[in-house]
Formats: structure tokens, C-alpha cells, sequence
């Protein structure tokens, strides 16, 4: 063996290493900060009483959901896991414990790419 294939090895060998390290890294830092971003839709913070949500004219964007007792966008979805409306739904992830949704999906994908 010579010692050039030796040396070409172990820089390949590094190269690699450093390479996972930085999509671990990456994926720890991701896989946080997609656990912690609330996904839920920011008008459901806002709740209303159960008559004034009755007797309401939705404006054509928003609807309401009974569940969490507030006007939000269409294109949320209630997640009865997490209890809250989530805009754009895609998933409940049970491994983040958080819904999956518009919020921190530009952060899930890349932390779920980092893993495979």
C-alpha cells in the first residue's frame, strides 16, 4: 500500500466525518427549532365568547372553528392532538410533538432531509 492511498483515505475519511457531523448538527438545531415554533394560526390566540361566535359574520377569508372558539383563516385545520388550529396543516409529527403546518415546514423538510 502506498502511502499516497493511504493519505487519499484518510482525507476521504475526514472529509466524510465532517460531513456528518455537520448534518447531525444540523439536524439537532433543526429538529429544536421546529419543536419549539408554535404552529399554530395567530388568530386563534384571539377567543371568543360562544355567542359572539354564533352570531358573527365570517368576512369570505376566515371561518370559525368551535373548537378553539376564534375566527380563522380557511385554510386551517383543527389538530386534536395539539388542540389548536394549524394553518396549512400537513401532519401532526410525533416525534417534534408539534404540528406540521405553513409556520415551520420550511424548517421540517430540511431537518427531516439532514436524517435520511
Amino acid at each position: 500500500v502506498s502511502t499516497q492511498s493511504t493519505w487519499v483515505r484518510g482525507a476521504w475519511a475526514l472529509v466524510l466525518s465532517v460531513l456528518f457531523g455537520a448534518a447531525l448538527t444540523a439536524s439537532v438545531l433543526l429538529n429544536c427549532f421546529s419543536s419549539w415554533l408554535d404552529a399554530a394560526d395567530p388568530d386563534a390566540r384571539k377567543k371568543l365568547d360562544e355567542e359572539e361566535l354564533y352570531s358573527l359574520r365570517c368576512p369570505p377569508d376566515k371561518t370559525a372553528c368551535f373548537k378553539c372558539r376564534a375566527l380563522v383563516d380557511r385554510s386551517c385545520k383543527h389538530c386534536y392532538t395539539c388542540n389548536k388550529c394549524v394553518l396549512h396543516f400537513d401532519h401532526h409529527c410525533k416525534w417534534l410533538n408539534n404540528c406540521v403546518g405553513s409556520i415551520n415546514y420550511r424548517i421540517f423538510f430540511p431537518m427531516y432531509s439532514a436524517l435520511i
